[in-house]
């Protein structure tokens, strides 16, 4: 039986600090990557090796995320829509010492009115073009 595993964010953003692993007790990951077998494969977004595990073909310069996202988020609004979806998810940049880091959304809470707020401000920006922003629910 084949069983790809993803572990976002396993390894520490920082290359250069290796000892952050020295004295790290991980018995469970070592169970289990000791009963695997390791492969090598090329650097690439998460997104991407997704879409290749699950066969989704690549459109034009992109990987359908936006409307992968909207069937989990949205189900009853995926199959009715006939519209071009984007996906458009706050992200908080960290300042450190000498470098700025990317963090997800998991690393902020934004409230529901901060929210419909960046929307009507993006919304107000590009107003001009033929598209609108929205809040799933």
């Amino acid at each position: 039986m084949k069983l790809n595993l993803l572990v976002p964010n396993l390894f520490w953003p920082d290359i250069l600090q290796t000892e952050i692993y020295n004295d790290l007790s991980a018995p469970s990951l070592e169970v289990l990557l000791s009963k695997s077998t390791a492969m090598t494969t090329p650097p690439q977004e998460m997104e991407a090796w997704l879409c290749k595990e699950f066969n989704i073909a690549k459109q034009k310069n992109d990987w359908p995320i936006a409307p992968l996202m909207l069937i989990t988020d949205a189900p009853a609004l995926a199959k009715t829509s006939k519209d071009f979806w984007m996906r458009a998810d706050p992200v908080h940049l960290r300042i450190e010492q000498n470098h700025i880091m990317l963090a997800d959304s998991q690393a902020f809470q934004i409230s529901i009115e901060e929210a419909e707020q960046i929307v009507r401000d993006l919304n107000l920006i590009l107003g001009n073009h033929d598209f609108s922003f929205a809040i799933m629910p």
